[in-house]
């Protein structure tokens, strides 16, 4: 859709699809010598979803120029059918009518203020959280609920300036409570476990220091790992690209013989606004490199 003589166009593109056959991995007996096969499965999986683009000339005179741009997308997946699912080894790790991408495991309690280990829902109410899958619950997904950007571009004469945001409304994973590490074990630990349950009635985020790994504190750090404790907000704002350059007058570079100089600067990744608790909202890993910051700065001459 055109408005106000084309200066603001709209685009929205709505999609549903389904598709079958699935190609995952099978788990094989370690015996055979490889851990897993790609397979196909009698598995339906929807995806749908919409997305929406705006863009729009802003001022448009004849020394200053703004045009604009923004689009945003909200897509969702689900498994719709999977034969067979609940008597597989894929049953902890999908459910018919939620996304591939869920979170499946224990509801975390907090730390025990008298015991100072890590409590968890007993969904089957036997006293012990097990290991079977019967005290696995839906947890949530690490889908973007929603993603875009916001872009700008600003002419005045010879300058020129864009730039370009980014944006990701999402849930992912803290990696420091994801390491199922015993706090108290071998190995460096983050400060953040300085928070830790030291007293009976003293309410902490972590819990009791041990190094003993046939105690209790051991299981429960590992049954931590596979709970809702370690989702967290990793929604962010990036400046993703930033350029600024010049073009020198016209007059004067032809006496140079040439039809075009540009002064440029170009960056990006310049700063990222968000409150995940790791390295990078973005790849949310302790060992991957984060989007490197770069700036760039260059001369380009056209000869005539």
């Amino acid at each position: 859709l055109g408005f106000y003589k084309n200066r603001v166009l709209l685009n929205v593109n709505w999609f549903n699809s389904k598709s079958d056959n699935q190609i995952i991995n099978y788990n094989l007996p370690s015996q055979t010598g490889f851990d897993q096969i790609l397979r196909n499965f009698p598995g339906v999986v929807q995806n749908k979803g919409v997305e929406i683009q705006v863009d729009g000339s802003i001022i448009k005179r004849k020394h200053f120029e703004w045009s604009a741009g923004f689009n945003i997308t909200v897509a969702k997946n689900k498994l719709v059918e999977f034969p067979g699912l609940e008597f597989s080894t894929y049953s902890s790790r999908y459910m018919i009518g939620r996304s591939l991408n869920s979170y499946i495991g224990y509801r975390s309690l907090g730390v025990d203020p008298q015991t100072g280990l890590y409590r968890f829902e007993d969904i089957n109410k036997n006293g012990i959280i097990d290991y079977d899958g019967s005290d696995n619950q839906y947890l949530g997904t690490n889908d973007p609920v929603f993603y875009g950007g916001f872009q700008n571009t600003i002419r005045f004469k010879g300058i020129e300036l864009d730039f370009l945001f980014e944006f990701k409304k999402q849930r992912g994973i803290d990696n420091i409570k994801n390491s199922g590490r015993l706090i108290g074990g071998i190995g460096n630990i983050p400060v953040q476990v300085l928070n830790r349950w030291t007293k009976p009635g003293e309410v902490a985020e972590y819990q009791r220091f041990s190094q003993d790994f046939t105690s209790p504190a051991y299981e429960t750090a590992y049954q931590y790992s596979m709970s809702d404790a370690i989702l967290t907000g990793a929604s962010y704002i990036r400046l993703k690209n930033l350029s600024l350059s010049y073009d020198l007058d016209q007059q004067l570079i032809q006496r140079a013989g040439l039809s075009k100089c540009r002064l440029f600067v170009e960056a990006q990744n310049l700063f990222t606004m968000t409150n995940y608790p790791g390295a990078d909202p973005e790849n949310q890993s302790l060992v991957a490199l984060s989007p490197l910051r770069t700036i760039a700065v260059g001369l380009k001459l056209t000869i005539k």
